[in-house]
């Protein structure tokens, strides 16, 4: 039976020291990180699918309302869900049968996908160690059949998800609250939208040294987060010196890529619903704005970085748009508000 752990103790303690920050060593501290997994909607579909069928099969057996996290990711890997390069469908358990828990793909691939599921609020952590409960909205997704988007009803699958989207606030990605981190106030989709319709368009280099740097969404850190791609856009400023100005070392390889493939599945996710154009547009159709990203992208003498000059476009579409509309109306009250 897996460890009882008392999660509330450590969340009182979180809450008592609210306005401290994470002391997690993060490369890129000061820019929000979401996972690098797998970018297609009907994927994750399928994956909570077998989460509700293990929580199922766990109140049925009397345990409890939960599902194991290594377990679901165990029985994945045996259905050839989860694979490894050059390692067979029938092996990826066993090949790797030795290794720490970490190291192991059907653990950690499946972990980059339920912390999706987290941020999304379609599955919650469990008092039990490595357990976790799928909640209502996770059952209310589960129920979605064939090709995505699908129906049930009146009910729209991709308005739904288009509103687990906008409602996803991120501060921190970690599991443990003493590495929650209360700096970041950000909902994140929502500033996505709110960058990308300055030109109508943005790319991810961009939303590295914006939504994705901001941290409280208060009038003044938006105007600054705003003032930064429009200097990016009038030549005043390179991607290097914005990233330079975002604390992200534009010289390191391993500091770039993180940054840069941040926003990959997420802008996945906003595509599929409908806030960008599917596919996103090549910079090379349009000599205009491939000389404005030449210019953005220009280097120094020797000073050559490892930001990649971007191959396409994230273009707004006009259902993105209404939905910012809406969004920015809204008043953001944030958790210590309220105490």
């Amino acid at each position: 039976m897996s460890k009882q752990v008392d999660p509330f103790k450590k969340i009182i303690k979180r809450v008592e020291n609210w306005n401290s920050t994470s002391n997690d060593k993060h490369q890129n501290p000061n820019q929000i990180w979401f996972p690098k997994s797998k970018s297609d909607l009907i994927y994750y579909r399928m994956m909570l699918q077998y989460c509700c069928n293990a929580q199922l099969d766990n109140i049925g057996k009397g345990n409890g309302a939960f599902f194991i996290e290594n377990d679901v990711g165990k029985l994945l890997a045996e259905k050839g869900a989860m694979t490894r390069p050059g390692v067979g469908r029938s092996n990826t358990v066993s090949q790797y049968s030795n290794e720490t828990s970490a190291n192991k793909p059907e653990r950690s691939s499946f972990r980059m996908t339920n912390r999706i599921f987290r941020f999304l609020g379609l599955t919650i952590r469990h008092s039990i160690s490595n357990a976790y409960l799928v909640t209502p909205l996770g059952f209310q997704w589960a129920e979605f059949q064939g090709q995505f988007p699908s129906k049930i009803g009146n009910l729209s699958e991709k308005e739904f998800l288009a509103e687990r989207l906008i409602n996803f606030t991120m501060f921190a990605p970690h599991d443990q609250p003493s590495k929650w981190d209360t700096k970041f106030k950000n909902r994140l989709v929502v500033n996505i939208l709110r960058c990308a319709d300055k030109y109508g368009y943005i790319t991810n280099n961009e939303l590295a040294v914006t939504a994705f740097s901001l941290q409280k969404e208060t009038p003044t850190s938006i105007n600054k987060m705003l003032e930064r791609l429009t200097q990016l856009h009038d030549g005043k400023i390179t991607m290097v010196d914005a990233f330079k100005e975002c604390n992200i070392d534009p010289y390191t390889k391993s500091a770039v890529t993180g940054v840069y493939d941040s926003p990959k599945v997420l802008l996945n996710f906003c595509r599929e619903v409908g806030f960008f154009k599917d596919p996103s547009e090549k910079i090379s159709k349009n000599l205009e704005i491939k000389k404005k990203y030449q210019k953005m992208h220009s280097y120094k003498g020797r000073e050559r970085s490892f930001i990649p000059i971007p191959e396409v476009i994230n273009v707004l579409t006009d259902y993105g748009r209404e939905i910012l509309k809406k969004e920015i109306k809204k008043k953001v009250i944030n958790f210590e508000d309220f105490f």
